[in-house]
């Protein structure tokens, strides 16, 4: 059974763009229960035997019921959960692998132990979602947060449930939601972690790591393993408070403190940055200018608004990735790959493009090296 207390006296002591689920023991699987994880009862001790799970899960990979069946489904220790929500006139984003519909995303999750969750919605994250629910995995409604109930309070049952998201009426572009479960990257490096207050940390490896905290502005990361690392700012760093187990970050309009990574000047001569987090929740844009990202692997990051202006980008891999409203203007992308890119409204006046690879991307109303202005339906070439 499900009970949901209605009021708004739980807002003064809510955190900007969270949202709580607390004392939730998660337990995380492939939507088929085919992941090789396991869980049960360890001999007669009652205790819980926690499934290993994947750390790091964007959207494109998540269960989906009708798109992706085999897909994950997640719990504690996933680490960070990413989400883009479109506006109600989309297009769907990411334009592959998509939840739900436009303007709704799903994300499924296990529920091992009774706990108590906590739903609550700020007037900054109404600017961008205007519901948070949480159904059973029949569709039946058990908890929600709007418009005109911001904050709710019940207790899950075990079992499978579902997070839905609703985008705000009157938003006109995608934002990025963050989901943080907790846990710690398979393989982090806690030496190459102390290295980074130094300001060189060449060929460090910091894949998958929690770098919100670290200021990364100008250091040297010249062939550092960046893949799937958190890169953007959050106030504190990605937390789970007292007993929480999982933390939606929304952002939503106002100062937030959430804001996209400063990379500004910084050395990443062939860094890996797959997979990177660098646009912050509600999408506060990734500072790059001037930063050097020859022969890095950019492949499938999501940066819309970054500001790229005077980066060099010589021979780089930035396949599949998303720069929606970038500002590319004078940046060297000689020989780089931008297979699939969209590059819709960005800025690449001014731009080194010899032997750029374009194939597939989407230019349109894109800012060509002569100021010219892509036709709709540019997809590789600017028309």
């Amino acid at each position: 059974m499900v009970r949901q207390n209605q009021g708004n006296e739980m807002l003064s002591r809510s955190r900007l763009g969270v949202l709580s689920l607390v004392a939730l023991a998660l337990l995380g699987c492939g939507g088929n229960d085919n992941n090789g994880s396991s869980s049960g009862n360890s001999g007669n001790s009652g205790a819980v035997v926690t499934p290993a799970r994947q750390y790091g899960v964007t959207e494109s990979e998540l269960y989906d019921p009708v798109n992706h069946k085999g897909g994950i489904v997640v719990g504690p220790g996933s680490g960070l959960v990413t989400l883009q929500l479109e506006p109600p006139a989309g297009p769907p984003a990411p334009l592959v692998g998509d939840t739900a519909v436009v303007a709704l995303d799903e994300m499924w999750f296990d529920v091992d132990k009774r706990g108590s969750v906590n739903l609550t919605l700020t007037e900054q994250n109404l600017a961008a979602v205007s519901r948070l629910e949480i159904t059973n995995a029949n569709g039946e409604l058990l908890l929600w947060a709007d418009t005109a109930q911001r904050q709710a309070t019940g207790q899950l049952e075990p079992g499978r449930y579902r997070l839905r998201l609703r985008s705000a009426p009157a938003g006109t572009t995608a934002i990025s939601v963050w989901v943080w479960l907790g846990g710690v990257p398979p393989q982090t490096n806690n030496d190459d972690l102390t290295r980074l207050s130094t300001g060189n940390c060449v060929d460090c490896y910091l894949a998958g790591a929690d770098l919100t905290g670290y200021k990364l502005r100008g250091i040297n990361l010249a062939g550092a393993d960046l893949r799937q690392a958190v890169l953007a700012s959050v106030p504190g760093g990605l937390s789970l408070a007292g007993t929480d187990l999982m933390t939606i970050y929304i952002g939503g309009g106002g100062s937030t403190g959430m804001d996209g990574a400063d990379l500004s000047g910084t050395n990443l001569t062939a860094a890996r940055l797959d997979g990177a987090i660098m646009t912050g929740p509600g999408n506060s844009p990734a500072n790059l200018s001037g930063a050097n990202l020859s022969a890095a692997s950019m492949t499938d990051l999501y940066l819309p608004y970054a500001d790229l202006s005077g980066a060099s980008l010589a021979g780089a891999n930035l396949s599949r990735s998303v720069l929606t409203q970038a500002v590319l203007r004078g940046a060297n992308l000689a020989g780089a790959v931008m297979l699939g890119v969209d590059l819709t409204g960005a800025d690449l006046s001014a731009s080194n493009l010899a032997g750029t690879d374009f194939t597939g991307a989407r230019l349109d109303g894109a800012i060509w090296t002569n100021g010219q202005t892509c036709a709709a339906g540019s997809i590789g070439v600017c028309r």
